[in-house]
Parts: structure tokens; C-alpha cells; sequence
């Protein structure tokens, strides 16, 4: 039984808190879609399978998945590909179990889910990266508001969660050495030290992200214990039949 596995309980608090909350910025998205990809797959084939309950958590902007889906049909096929990835892997991580029982899909995940979103802030700008068929032709400026007022609760909520996480981190879409990325950095840190505002690369740095070819691997693993599942069943399905007899009955019939 891997740590994942494990029954979490809402009652229990570690003395001394491992793992991390991570925000996924819309400049990530929209900048840098595949690394967004990238982050969201090892999160949910390594972290999930391997750390203990409710030690890691993945944060982002209200809606996403909707969001994503919306990039997806307004982008051209090669750039959209990405977005549906990127859709399929929230889709997994956030299972039907983890939403609030009558609640929108994507407004409320429950506090064991292993993702979270921002509530609906008027400043913060839903609509951004809608409407255009390139990532090129996005609004940097409203992407940037939108990151601040990410950034702003994100602030807020790791005050509120320092009992359950080490690490709280910001990915941003910029480039490792990027000005602009730097200014935002010692604007924000001086002001919140205890979040840490990183590129894709600093976080791969960090949290020992491994390269595609081992991510890849994993899910080649995981679609083969699918196969491999739904084989059993069938096998099982076809070795014994429930038919109807005489009397309103039921009886057993091998295959």
C-alpha cells in the first residue's frame, strides 16, 4: 500500500509539516502550457503515489478545467493539443469523490482534494487567453493582473495552511533569468517570505522533477494496469452469466 493509499485523518495534524501547496499561475498556462503539463502529470503520477496524505497540494484560478477546455476550441489544433492534456490530467487528479456532493464541478473540491481554486475575485479577469487562435496573441498586461491577484490570495491562504505544508510556491511563466521574473520575485517576497516565487525550471530544480521520459514511462505503466484490470473482469464476466429460469429465478452458467 503505497502512503497515497492511506485513509487521511481530518483530526491529525504533523508536528512538523513536509511537502507543499503550489500555485499554477495563468502566465504558466498561458506562457508556457507545456511545462504547465508537465508539472500537473508529475503531480499526479510521482506526488500522489508517493507522498502521504494531504502533505502536497496544487493551487490555481477559479474554473480551470473549463478554462482549459475553452483554450482548447479557441487555439488551432497543433497549439490546443496541449490544453487538452493538460485538462485530461486535472480531470484525473481531481476524482469524483474529491467534489462537494451537489456542488458545481470545479467550485468546490473538498478539503482532502488534492487541488484547490481561487474563489471568483472581481478583479481577476476570467476571460483572459479566450477568443485568440495562438498563445502569442494573449493580453500580457491582463495575464499579469490576473497573476497578481493569483499571487495576492495565494499569500493569504498559505498564512492560513502553515500547519500542513513546508513549502509554498508560486510558478510563474517566466524564464529562468528573466527581469521582469526577478522584479516580481523581490517585490513579493520581501512583502510575503514565507511563499516562494519560482520559474518551471526552479521548480523542477527544487522538487527533483524528473524529464519526460520518466513521466511518460509511468503512464505507459498505468494504462497497462488498466488493460490489465479490465481484462480480469471481463475474463470474470464471461466465466459466469446471470440468466433467468423458470419461476422468476436466477442461476449461475459457465461460459
Amino acid at each position: 500500500m503505497t502512503p497515497s493509499q492511506l485513509a487521511p485523518d481530518p483530526h491529525l495534524n504533523r508536528l512538523f509539516p513536509h511537502g507543499a501547496a503550489v500555485l499554477l499561475t495563468d502566465g504558466l498556462f498561458l506562457h508556457q502550457p507545456h511545462e504547465a503539463a508537465k508539472i500537473l502529470t508529475w503531480f499526479r503520477h510521482i506526488i500522489l503515489n508517493s507522498k502521504a496524505p494531504r502533505t502536497w497540494k496544487l493551487c490555481s484560478r477559479p474554473r480551470l478545467k473549463d478554462w482549459l477546455l475553452t483554450l482548447q476550441a479557441d487555439r488551432t489544433m497543433e497549439d490546443g493539443k496541449v490544453y487538452v492534456q493538460c485538462y485530461g490530467e486535472v480531470w484525473r487528479i481531481l476524482k469524483d469523490e474529491y467534489m462537494e456532493q451537489g456542488a458545481p464541478e470545479e467550485e468546490q473540491p473538498t478539503s482532502e482534494a488534492p487541488m484547490c481554486f481561487m474563489g471568483e475575485v472581481s478583479a481577476f479577469d476570467e476571460s483572459v487567453g479566450k477568443g485568440v487562435a495562438t498563445n502569442a496573441e494573449v493580453d500580457k498586461e491582463t495575464i499579469a493582473q490576473n497573476d497578481k491577484v493569483l499571487l495576492e490570495w495565494f499569500a493569504g491562504y498559505a498564512m492560513t495552511k502553515l500547519e500542513h505544508f513546508r513549502r509554498f510556491d508560486v510558478v510563474t511563466g517566466a524564464l529562468s533569468g528573466d527581469e521582469q521574473h526577478q522584479e516580481t520575485k523581490d517585490k513579493y517576497q520581501n512583502k510575503w517570505s514565507h511563499i516562494e516565487i519560482v520559474t518551471a525550471e526552479d521548480l523542477y530544480r527544487k522538487h527533483r522533477v524528473p524529464d519526460w521520459d520518466v513521466l511518460n514511462k509511468e503512464e505507459e505503466k498505468r494504462v497497462k494496469s488498466m488493460k490489465k484490470r479490465w481484462a480480469e473482469e471481463d475474463a470474470a464476466n464471461a466465466v459466469t452469466e446471470r440468466v433467468e429460469v423458470p419461476g422468476g429465478r436466477k442461476a449461475a452458467v459457465k461460459g
